[in-house]
């Protein structure tokens, strides 16, 4: 193997099928050595086969099919401040998208530079002006997905068609698998976008983050979808899959074979058929596994820069790596695209994990994957054992955890980080190291650097139910991350809702029946201590900043059974971290909001002290939807300070998605179309439906009627 940043020898990988090994001296190892923390290259292309080959086979023992392992958490892309514009010459100020850090640009379907609004739509892209007149369309060819925005370079993220005509460099498989592709334009001429590049991949967008003028995306492949697709049970069945087809691939079926007559069976005879049919799938998900190449498993690429088009694989094969415990055989990978240097393909590294979790800030890109609890430690001839490890990365064998079923440290539920620089704009992702902690983050807030310390909060499956911590990690040591400090065994049997990290505090909300808000002191990354705890009816799934001394909680209230009974804002008071307190609440009625776990969906506008909240509400009799604006302070709490609604757009109730402000205008988003209203008198200033909205909508002066 090739190694990175010095970590110690690893992989003697069994080859019972005569798969190629990991490295040249394999055969001598312990077959049961692993790497317990950190990314290995590997050497050769024989040996990434080998690798691809003996997960999918250890998989299918212990899982029983081949379907791709869950990567556990409830991972979102891309939420606090927004980028704001000013000054004499340039655009007015504006809000732009809701991200966790400041300079780091998230996914959204709708950007704006304070002049012009970019709206992903359907199959095409919608550049309009501040008065919504149309300025230009892009169409695509796929669904579009959502935007990045730096300048006059727009990034488009769709979802591609198949393909016409299959390109020259990439297996037959390619096409009928997901892809993604990046579309850059030049948008410097809002009516005649030009396209300047377009980079196409396998695999699902896991999320993607724009800062120092490039384009860092985290896509997931799994090239056995492919591999099970002509296996019996047509498109992908599972171990107990065979049958006629008409299964999505990977979706276990259960086939029956065919009777010259209905006779009833006995269940003896049923269950030994099915036995039967279990051996013959596994036979052939073998067989099919040992006559795979290496283009079966690797995720491939075409790159269209002016008239110029390439076509490979994603990575060369010494640019994939694999964690120090069994993640699985898809490939997760790094695409990074310089905006400054389009003509420029980079090389990132890939890695033969499932997908997680992924955080950035300005200098770093974190990349979080789950251990699935010691899922994949058994199960056959085939299977590697799992390492022996706790925080940091020491041994602990013999060692016995402390939930009272007695897990071995090793088999707990575990989460390995790999950082990878993105200092560098201009050049690719580089891999610095990786750490491992107990559990599992529940999104990117769970993730905060800060000081060059990684802060990390995650829950933890436990026999005894979950348990939740906290963990500081920093660099140091051969894998790069260290845990330098932890608080373990938060709230027992109740799980994380959301975090928040801002500076040197930490800020924790865990759920049951009741709602702890736990602060914590992080001002020494050696030393982080839970200072304090707030227990009060309801959680929070959304924290955001308000000054320097409060939190704006978005979420449900409840009653003290845990019984939810609507959604609420709340006003948390945390100047003094040892006393938390709930200042003022805000009750926002029954029913929905997209904020409530998208945090793109909240604007909170500081020149005027108010959040907007999309709100999908009930009253009983009658709905509301539309956009809450509703105005803070710290010493008065909240007060309602209007509601838009887009029934004007002639489709009666429909829920608002996006709220933007430009200057002294309130811009909001549905499905129908765009709102602009004034922000001071929420007076109506311009509406437009989309092209391509369904249904009623204001014709021949006004008038409801079906326009088709």
């Amino acid at each position: 193997m090739k190694k990175i940043m010095g970590l110690h020898k690893s992989l003697a990988l069994l080859a019972p099928l005569g798969l190629a090994a990991c490295n040249d001296d394999a055969d001598t190892r312990p077959t049961t050595e692993v790497q317990t923390i950190g990314l290995d290259a590997f050497e050769s292309c024989d040996a990434l086969l080998g690798y691809f080959q003996e997960e999918a086979l250890t998989q299918v023992q212990f899982f029983g099919w081949a379907e791709p392992a869950f990567a556990g958490g409830r991972a979102t892309d891309d939420a606090a401040g927004a980028p704001e514009a000013g000054g004499e010459g340039q655009a007015p100020e504006f809000s732009g998208t809701n991200v966790q850090e400041a300079g780091v640009d998230e996914l959204d379907f709708v950007k704006t530079d304070g002049r012009f609004l970019y709206v992903a739509r359907s199959r095409s892209v919608l550049i309009y002006d501040t008065d919504l007149t149309l300025l230009s369309e892009i169409e695509l060819g796929g669904w579009a997905q959502s935007l990045l925005l730096e300048g006059d370079r727009l990034v488009v993220l769709t979802a591609p068609d198949e393909l016409a005509v299959r390109p020259e460099g990439v297996p037959e498989r390619y096409g009928r698998m997901g892809r993604t592709r990046f579309e850059i334009y030049d948008v410097a001429d809002r009516a005649q976008p030009a396209l300047l590049r377009s980079t196409e991949v396998e695999g699902g967008l896991v999320a993607a983050r724009l800062t120092g003028g490039a384009v860092r995306a985290v896509v997931h492949f799994d090239g056995a979808w492919g591999i099970q697709w002509d296996l019996p049970g047509g498109g992908g069945g599972g171990i107990s899959g065979g049958g006629s087809g008409g299964a999505e691939p990977g979706e276990p079926t259960e086939p029956v074979e065919p009777q010259p007559e209905p006779v009833p069976v006995p269940d003896e005879g049923m269950q030994a058929r099915r036995d039967a049919q279990e051996v013959d799938y596994e036979a052939a998900w073998r067989a099919a596994v040992e006559g795979t190449t290496l283009a079966d498993w690797v995720p491939y690429r075409i790159d269209l820069i002016g008239e110029n088009q390439t076509a490979g694989p994603i990575a060369a094969c010494t640019g994939f790596h694999r964690p120090g415990e069994r993640g699985g055989h898809g490939v997760t990978a790094v695409v990074s695209i310089d905006l400054d240097r389009l003509d420029v393909i980079a090389s990132d590294p890939a890695v033969v994990t499932a997908p997680g979790v992924v955080y950035a800030s300005q200098d770093s890109l974190y990349i979080a994957t789950i251990n699935h609890a010691g899922w994949l430690v058994g199960g056959g001839d085939v299977a590697v054992a799992a390492p022996d490890v706790i925080e940091g990365g020491a041994t602990t064998e013999g060692i016995e955890s402390r939930a009272s079923a007695q897990v071995a440290e090793a088999e707990r539920q575990a989460t390995q980080i790999h950082k990878l620089s993105i200092e560098d704009g201009a050049a690719p992702a580089t891999y610095q190291g990786s750490g491992r902690v107990f559990g599992t983050p529940l999104n990117q807030f769970s993730l905060s650097e800060h000081a060059q310390h990684l802060r990390i909060g995650t829950t933890e499956d436990t026999p005894e139910g979950p348990t939740n911590h906290l963990f500081v990690l920093g660099a140091g040591g051969e894998t790069g991350l260290q845990v330098t400090g932890q608080v373990n065994d938060l709230a027992a049997s109740e799980r994380i809702y959301a975090m928040r990290f801002l500076g040197e505090r930490g800020f924790m909300v865990t759920f049951r029946q009741v709602d702890p808000l736990f602060t914590f002191d992080l001002s020494d990354p050696t030393n982080p201590r839970q200072v304090g705890e707030l227990k009060i009816p309801g959680f929070s799934t959304y924290l955001h900043p308000f000054g320097a001394e409060h939190l704006i909680g978005l979420g449900q209230a409840a009653t003290e059974e845990g019984q939810v009974t609507g959604m609420q804002l709340s006003l948390f008071d945390v100047s003094d971290l040892a006393l938390p307190t709930q200042a003022h609440t805000f009750d926002l009625g029954s029913g929905w909001s997209e904020a409530l776990y998208d945090h793109h969906a909240f604007t909170f506008w500081a020149p005027e002290s108010i959040a907007l909240l999309p709100v999908d509400r009930w009253d009983g009799e009658a709905q509301h939807a539309g956009l809450d604006i509703i105005r803070v302070d710290a010493a008065t709490g909240f007060a309602a300070d209007g509601f838009v609604s887009h029934e004007s757009l002639g489709f009666g109730q429909i829920a608002v998605r996006r709220s933007i402000v430009i200057g002294d205008t309130l811009v909001t988003l549905s499905e129908a179309g765009i709102l602009i209203n004034d922000l001071d008198t929420l007076q109506e200033q311009h509406a437009v439906p989309f092209p391509d909205a369904n249904g009623p909508r204001p014709c021949d002066g006004g008038a409801e009627v079906d326009c088709g």
